[in-house]
């Protein structure tokens, strides 16, 4: 160890790789945030630099002053290099760092460090020395193009071009990082500005190398920054893709109400189409909807704002939202709530329907219990007076039609609920087939004449075409269930005057209706018949028979034939429901 004199230079220089060293291993216990493994190598570079010259320093011989200063080249030109792979890194360039680009970007050092190993040859890097200083141990060296070139001007190139993608990332990004990029470009600008006093001779000592020891004041800021600034724990190009991704809109406003930074579902709310509005008075841009800026800029800690847009009324809320260790700055968060408020109004409902279902499904109950024992008690009863008295042949008669009466209460009844179990549970199916309508109505009018008569109700029945044009294909079987159930329908609750029934073909369609003149119906419950277990008269004490089952029949019915069951009312009045479906003639040969 007699070649080796130490001095407090090169203990300048131990300090300085151990710091590197330290920063190196902080950054590899964050090795899995993007960015830090770059910044690992980083320092590691820098600290081999520095380990290096320590030796370099401490050399008391020419041989091996060039011999430490050539192996000290490894970390003095990987350095810039890994520097700006780390830059590129931190603010989301990944574009820049494919494998291609690393290589490129890597052939200048290499070439630099080459021609260091081979100097004696060609002296491009250093094309003489000085003498060793008796006092200081150290000496200068005099460089040659292929430093000034390769080395000097490579390196500010890649510094230069960090700085600037560093520059833009400050000017554009939340105040948070604006703090850690701040103390990235002043801890990279320490070993630049070293670099400068000793490439232009103007070291207080001369032949002393301020880059290495430069790195002592880096190292320490890079540890500030990963201690105390969260520096890794979240870089900018992961929270701007979580920023980007989130539907909420995100605005930071400082003091003077000037844009600091906003995300994209910020600006689509707002209506903002500049893509450039950092830094801009809040106040002063054109939005899509103005009560936004009057909300945003009253500081309140959350509004609600309701607009109607395109016939739809949408809801927003805003929130404000101090930033802690920035006073005056607030972060503002848009929500549009719109669905939100939506399901819950349709939960509102759907609990309403199911409410008035409950009770609709509790009505039926007691419908169908009123509509079965009614008639079975009646038939029990006429059973047993006519098993236990004496009566004429016209009593009995009398006594018969009104248990055949009831028995087919009970049975329509039954049918209907079978019916209507049947359509929901799709088994029933439209089966079209040719089928004579005059006829059909003349089966409806001689079913249903009687009971008009009956109840004085003139029943009127009318045809809109002859025989020959009335043979048409339709479902026979559900268009006389729709017609009888609005005819029953019509003579339960019509009590004096007609019930007329019947269709006519108008423009291809043919339009089926029966319209009475009995009590009507209220307005408001006009669609509520057609569902299910609904009657049009729905009190304790009923009037009117039935399980409300008839209208829900028609109304799928008509739906399968391809119509819309239509009702026009008015209490007192009278009722006139009608549906039109698609003419489907018979056609007939020219010689028939």
């Amino acid at each position: 160890m007699s070649n080796y004199t130490y001095t407090i230079f090169s203990l300048f220089f131990l300090a300085s790789s151990f710091v590197s060293f330290f920063v190196a291993y902080l950054a590899w216990q964050k090795r899995r945030e993007r960015g830090a493994k770059e910044l690992v190598l980083v320092m590691l570079s820098s600290g081999f630099y520095a380990f290096a010259i320590i030796f370099e320093t401490a050399s008391s011989t020419l041989d091996l002053k060039i011999f430490w200063s050539k192996v000290a080249y490894l970390g003095a030109v990987t350095v810039p290099l890994f520097y700006a792979f780390f830059v590129f890194r931190f603010v989301g360039k990944d574009k820049l760092l494919t494998k291609k680009n690393i290589v490129i970007l890597s052939i200048v050092p290499l070439v630099v460090f080459i021609l260091t190993l081979t100097n004696e040859y060609h002296h491009l890097i250093w094309e003489g020395y000085s003498s060793i200083s008796p006092t200081t141990n150290l000496m200068e060296y005099y460089h040659g193009a292929g430093f000034w070139i390769g080395n000097v001007g490579y390196n500010y190139f890649l510094f230069a071009l960090s700085s600037v993608y560093l520059f833009k990332f400050i000017m554009t990004h939340i105040i948070a990082f604006k703090l850690q990029v701040k103390i990235i470009f002043v801890a990279s600008l320490c070993p630049w500005i070293a670099s400068v006093f000793y490439v232009t001779a103007q070291n207080i000592v001369p032949g002393f190398d301020l880059v290495p020891l430069s790195m002592i004041i880096t190292g320490m800021l890079l540890t500030i920054a990963i201690f105390n600034k969260n520096f890794l724990d979240l870089v900018p190009v992961a929270r701007e893709t979580l920023l980007e991704s989130l539907k909420e809109g995100i605005l930071v406003l400082d003091f003077d109400n000037r844009i600091q930074d906003i995300n994209r579902s910020a600006k689509n709310y707002l209506g903002i189409t500049n893509n450039n509005v950092i830094g801009l008075d809040f106040k002063t841009l054109k939005l899509r909807i103005e009560l936004f800026r009057t909300i945003v800029l009253n500081k309140e800690s959350k509004q609600i704002l309701e607009v109607k847009e395109n016939d739809v009324v949408k809801h927003y809320s805003v929130e404000n939202h101090k930033i802690a260790n920035y006073p005056g700055s607030r972060l503002v968060v848009l929500r549009d709530y719109s669905q939100d408020v939506k399901r819950e109004q349709e939960l509102i409902s759907a609990l309403e329907k199911a409410k008035e279902s409950d009770k609709m499904k509790s009505s039926f109950l007691a419908n169908l219990s009123h509509e079965i024992r009614t008639p079975l008690n009646i038939i029990t009863g006429f059973l047993d007076v006519i098993h236990t008295s004496e009566m004429s042949k016209t009593e009995k008669e009398q006594y018969i039609e009104l248990l055949k009466e009831n028995s087919d209460r009970i049975l329509n009844t039954l049918n209907d609920i079978v019916e209507i179990s049947k359509i929901e549970s799709d088994q029933v199916s439209l089966e079209e087939s040719q089928t004579n309508l005059n006829e059909i109505m003349d089966y409806l009018y001689n079913s249903y004449l009687k009971i008009a008569s009956n109840k004085n109700i003139a029943l009127i029945c009318v045809k809109g075409l002859n025989s020959r044009d009335s043979l048409i294909f339709l479902d026979r079987l559900k268009l006389i269930s729709v017609l009888s159930n609005l005819i029953k329908n019509a003579l339960k609750f019509t009590t004096s005057g007609k019930i007329e029934f019947g269709y006519f073909l108008e423009n291809d369609k043919i339009t089926f209706y029966v319209e009475d003149t009995g009590i009507g119906i209220l307005k408001e419950r006009q669609i509520m018949i057609f569902n299910r277990f609904v009657q049009a008269e729905q009190s304790m004490n009923r009037s009117y028979e039935g399980a409300g089952l008839g209208l829900s029949i028609v109304k799928a019915y008509v739906g399968m034939m391809g119509g819309e069951i239509l009702l026009t009312s008015e209490p007192g009045k009278g009722s006139r429901f009608y549906f039109s479906i698609s003419y489907k003639p018979v056609i007939f040969s020219a010689n028939l």
